[in-house]
């Protein structure tokens, strides 16, 4: 086994994905979605056209009962039974962690779906000018996911430290680095700012700058040719079995390091030999010098 801190001398280049690798967003991403989810069913009607909006009664309802609980993570669950808006708020979260890894059309496609909430969303869609529901509901997420949940506090705090030890270590080694990310490059740009390490990465490339989304491997092989590297002689670091695929159909070397909501789809999947999957940080290095 290499060395602890020291890449295979033959690496010309390394991609790292972003959201569940680097950086815990996955979990704020779908927390934001059941907070919209639960607000949609628990707003009045007439209140569902300035969902969102500060000076809302939603809002100040929401805001209270969070200084009250002190936790802007979880949605907020403040009547003592479960309301409708709370079991959409679980089943949202079960539906976004299930899906890790999709583009977030597919995501708000299948939420509007599963959750049967596109007549609530149509006020919505009146606010923002759009006409399909899916875009709606993915534009209240954002909003939600950077009014509440994307601070820089919560971003760095929810940074995966050993990941980053990989970015510095190689970084320190000379290698060049990129991100492939299923996020618009102009949310990757703002996480990796949050973190610190935006100057490590010679390139970002984001969803909206290729055709076709993971797991095609376009946005890895643009990454390694913006890179000026070979794919086979290049790592990517992914964590879902998604992302594995689109670095596997790229030729890279594929370690994927598991999160608690990837794990056991990674333990399941059949494409990549366990060795290189890291289930904890000890195993990571082992991973990079066996790949």
């Amino acid at each position: 086994m290499g060395e602890v801190g020291r890449f295979p001398e033959w690496v010309e280049a390394i991609v790292f994905d972003l959201d569940g690798t680097l950086v815990e967003t996955e979990l704020l991403k779908a927390r934001s979605y059941a907070k919209v989810a639960q607000e949609l069913h628990e707003c009045a009607p007439e209140d569902r056209l300035r969902l969102l909006q500060p000076d809302s009664d939603c809002q100040k309802t929401i805001r209270d009962v969070q200084s009250e609980k002190g936790d802007i993570l979880h949605p907020i669950v403040a009547p003592t039974t479960m309301s409708e808006g709370q079991k959409c708020a679980d089943r949202a979260m079960k539906v976004f962690l299930t899906n890790l890894g999709a583009t977030s059309e597919y995501i708000a496609r299948k939420l509007v779906d599963e959750l049967e909430i596109e007549p609530l969303l149509k006020p919505s869609m009146e606010r923002f000018g759009v006409e399909e529901p899916w875009k709606a509901l993915y534009k209240l997420r954002k909003e939600m996911y950077y009014d509440t949940f994307a601070t820089e506090k919560n971003l760095y705090e929810s940074r995966y430290p050993e990941a980053l030890k990989i970015v510095e270590a190689a970084h320190q080694s000379g290698i060049p680095l990129a991100v492939a990310t299923s996020s618009s490059t102009s949310d990757a740009e703002r996480v990796l700012n949050a973190l610190g390490i935006r100057s490590s990465f010679k390139f970002v490339v984001g969803r909206d700058q290729v055709s076709k989304a993971k797991p095609d491997p376009e946005i890895y092989l643009k990454a390694a040719k913006l890179l000026g590297a070979s794919p086979e002689k290049s790592f990517a670091f992914e964590d879902s079995v998604t992302g594995l695929t689109a670095g596997l159909a790229a030729r890279m070397h594929v370690v994927a390091i598991a999160s608690p909501f990837t794990k056991d789809s990674l333990q399941a999947q059949e494409l990549h030999p366990q060795h290189l999957v890291a289930y904890d940080p000890a195993a990571i290095w082992k991973a990079i010098h066996v790949a």
